[in-house]
C-alpha cells in the first residue's frame, strides 16, 4: 500500500462517543484513514503520546 492510499492516522477527541463513533464510519470508508477516539481531552493526549496522529479535527 502506498502513502497516497493508505490514509492518515486521525484522532477524535469528542466526550460524545456516539459523535466519534460516526466521524470514524465515514473516514474509515470513505478515505481509508485509521481512525481513533478518545472521550475526553486527558485520553486524547495519552493516545496522540502514544501513537502521534496526522491530524485531529476540531468539531
Amino acid at each position: 500500500m502506498t502513502d497516497e492510499t493508505k490514509g492518515c492516522q486521525v484522532l477524535v477527541i469528542d466526550d460524545e462517543p456516539e459523535m466519534g463513533k460516526l466521524i470514524e464510519l465515514v473516514l474509515e470508508h470513505g478515505r481509508n484513514d485509521t481512525v481513533r477516539c478518545a472521550v475526553n481531552g486527558l485520553q486524547g493526549l495519552i493516545l496522540a503520546e502514544q501513537d502521534p496522529p496526522d491530524l485531529t479535527p476540531s468539531i
